[in-house]
């Protein structure tokens, strides 16, 4: 994992992201095991140390509760707000 629960500097952060994803081989997925969905990266510089903000679950969510994760959510077309005329 890289340095959950540990403080690392953003460089070393995107160092070894980068790291870990190039070291990992590529797959192709077809388009019927896709689904669209969201999520939020986000990271925050605090004093020089790389934070990535994370959200527990609640217990009574549907699927996965209680676990630690990303923001971000299935996409829903009910979501989209209209742009103003």
């Amino acid at each position: 994992m890289l340095g959950v629960g540990t403080e690392l500097a953003h460089t070393e952060l995107v160092a070894r992201a980068a790291a870990s994803l190039t070291a990992r081989p590529g797959r192709r997925l077809e388009a019927i095991e896709l689904r669209r969905a969201a999520v939020a990266v986000l990271l925050v510089d605090r004093g020089g140390v790389c934070r990535v903000p994370l959200i527990v679950r609640g217990h009574d969510a549907p699927v996965h509760g209680g676990q630690i994760a990303l923001p971000g959510a299935a996409r829903s077309l009910r979501a989209v707000v209209p742009a103003a005329p």
